[in-house]
């Protein structure tokens, strides 16, 4: 019941599917990375089968080489960038879709008030910011600007009015 998703960042291989448990092998290219994310019921322990990554848990950075273990337990936020081509393996829990804070390809629900579509980069949208502060600026629509919120909330705010 091997099933293999291409990602921007690489490859996932799912070996192992159960009610209680999902096994999957991560192979990620050299200098992407996954989104920053976190899970609200699953946990995740991963292993470096090979290779060296730069991991942000909590917003503390870290670096994992071949033979190390990380453990992400369910609300925690993480993200992982492969400094060289990067294989690991990942046991969880039931799977649950990422709840994602930031990501290099778009993959992300949220809106601003600020934020302004101006084409795609890495597949994904390139917003730009009209906060007056940032004009300038052309970057993803994510978290280095604490006026972003999800578009549930820009939602319901919308029809309270």
């Amino acid at each position: 019941m091997q099933r293999v998703v291409e990602k921007p960042w690489g490859k996932e291989i799912t070996f192992a599917e159960e009610s209680f448990y999902t096994g999957k092998v991560l192979e990620v290219e050299k200098n992407r990375r996954l989104s920053y994310h976190y899970h609200e019921e699953k946990m995740e322990t991963l292993f470096v089968i090979n290779g060296k990554v730069h991991c942000i848990i909590e917003d503390v950075e870290y670096i994992f080489e071949t033979g190390k273990t990380l453990r992400f337990e369910p609300g925690v936020k993480h993200r992982i960038e492969a400094l060289e081509a990067s294989v690991l393996v990942e046991v969880s829990t039931m799977e649950e879709k990422s709840v994602r804070v930031e990501d290099d390809f778009g993959r992300i629900d949220f809106g601003c008030i600020f934020a302004e579509k101006r084409g795609n980069r890495n597949n994904g949208p390139v917003f730009h910011c009209r906060k007056p502060s940032r004009v300038d600026q052309i970057r993803l629509c994510v978290r280095k600007c604490g006026d972003f919120q999800p578009r549930e909330q820009l939602e319901r705010a919308a029809q309270e009015c």
